[in-house]
């Protein structure tokens, strides 16, 4: 940054500060002309026409920084400032169109997976599994041009002629997480709907244990992913950048938070509520699945970070050891184990909690990362608990054939689960 425009900026801030912002506009003209390829300048500038109830310009500077983070390759920076005009004009047709056509992707439908079906796990392609949701023309861009005719006049109202827009290719662009998986359509109504919040350095954004009711959009800024496990260990579960979204598990299951996620630098952040999600799924059913496809891969990633038997593994043989298993969701209730009879599989819960009893011994609760099984598969015997799920819940579920398999193939999965087995 020249110190040209590092004094402007101060004049500017000083003039903010003041009240006066005419004279912030202007100064804010004058760094736009010295950094023409900085959008932030732009979107600034928009926000001083903003307060100045000029939507005219406000909406003009808007375009021309929804153009260069585009073609930046600054997704959801530009996203973020198209809701900005949105706001301002809920029907404006040139950005509903731009963010349309260059963001969202069409997306093969996919199918519904009942109550204790196996799905089957897939580490790198785009095979999906779904777990249901309950339901629930145009003007060109414009060139930049701000004018005053001094520095406490009134700004010009004219706005230039529309200028051939800059030809972007979605394709070279990097694709938004779930939203650039939507229609169309979708993704416009997702849009509009979403709402800007901004948190300081250290601020959580969600708490584990909160209630699940929005998920985000990660504009700018950095953010932990913690979460604390049963023993009071705190794992870092993903540090967030510019891009990622979070927040979609306990949405989609309206279970508590299961992660913390805190500010690692001051965020900018787009929300998608629970009541709005909703909305867009009642209109385009399409995106419960998108939705639950990403819930599924955070859910697996999770648990090999989360679950004390995948410790000892690299990421390699984590991915490819969860690949011997099939994800299975259960109604709260079912027993999966029962006392005196031989268990014919193994289990690691990736969601939800159950219960482990057995006579003359205190009740045990088992949650996310836990195993049960192991004890009667491992003597060949009968098993010595009864387990039974207290919320629905999704389980890896491995067959007593192929456990057999890990424990040939990964002594120390064999170590392990005799170790620390939970039944």
């Amino acid at each position: 940054m020249s110190q040209a425009v590092k004094k402007l900026m101060e004049s500017a801030a000083e003039a903010v500060e003041e009240g006066n912002l005419k004279k912030a506009l202007f100064d804010y003209k004058m760094i736009v002309g010295m950094a023409p390829n900085e959008p932030m300048h732009k979107v600034t500038a928009g926000e001083i026409c903003r307060r100045l109830e000029d939507k005219k310009q406000a909406i003009q500077l808007w375009r021309a920084a929804v153009e260069a983070f585009s073609a930046a390759g600054e997704s959801l920076r530009a996203l973020e400032v198209a809701k900005r005009i949105l706001e301002l004009d809920k029907d404006d047709e040139w950005t509903r169109k731009f963010v349309a056509d260059v963001y969202s992707r069409s997306r093969k439908d996919e199918v519904e997976i009942s109550a204790g079906e196996d799905i089957e796990i897939d580490t790198g392609d785009e095979d999906e599994m779904d777990i249901a949701v309950e339901d629930e023309e145009e003007s060109g861009p414009e060139d930049l041009d701000v004018d005053f005719s001094d520095e406490a006049g009134e700004p010009e109202k004219a706005v230039p002629e529309p200028a051939a827009p800059r030809v972007i290719q979605p394709e070279s662009l990097p694709a938004i997480p779930l939203l650039s998986e939507l229609s169309r359509n979708a993704f416009i109504e997702a849009l509009s709907k979403m709402g800007r919040k901004e948190f300081a350095a250290g601020e959580a954004i969600i708490q584990q244990g909160a209630p699940g009711d929005s998920m985000f959009f990660l504009v700018s800024g950095q953010a932990m992913v913690t979460t604390r496990r049963a023993d009071g260990a705190t794992v870092v579960l993903a540090r967030l950048k510019e891009g990622d979204f979070f927040g979609e598990m306990a949405l989609i299951l309206k279970q508590p938070r299961t992660a913390t996620v805190s500010a690692a630098s001051p965020c900018v952040v787009l929300e998608l509520t629970a009541q709005a999600t909703r909305s867009i799924i009642k209109e385009f059913p399409s995106v419960a699945n998108v939705l639950t496809r990403f819930y599924h891969e955070r859910l697996l990633s999770n648990v090999t970070k989360t679950a004390r038997i995948f410790t000892p593994f690299d990421e390699e043989n984590r991915k490819l050891i969860i690949s011997k298993f099939k994800m299975v969701k259960e109604p709260k209730g079912k027993m999966l184990l029962e006392m005196g009879k031989p268990a014919d599989a193994f289990f690691i819960i990736a969601q939800g909690k159950a219960m482990a009893a057995a006579p003359g011994q205190p009740a045990r609760m088992l949650a996310e990362g836990d195993f049960f099984g192991e004890a009667s598969l491992l003597s060949r015997g009968e098993e010595p608990e009864t387990v039974t799920l207290m919320q629905d819940a999704v389980l890896l579920r491995l067959t007593s054939r192929t456990f057999n398999e890990l424990m040939m193939t990964y002594p120390q999965f064999l170590e392990i689960v005799s170790g620390m087995g939970m039944g």
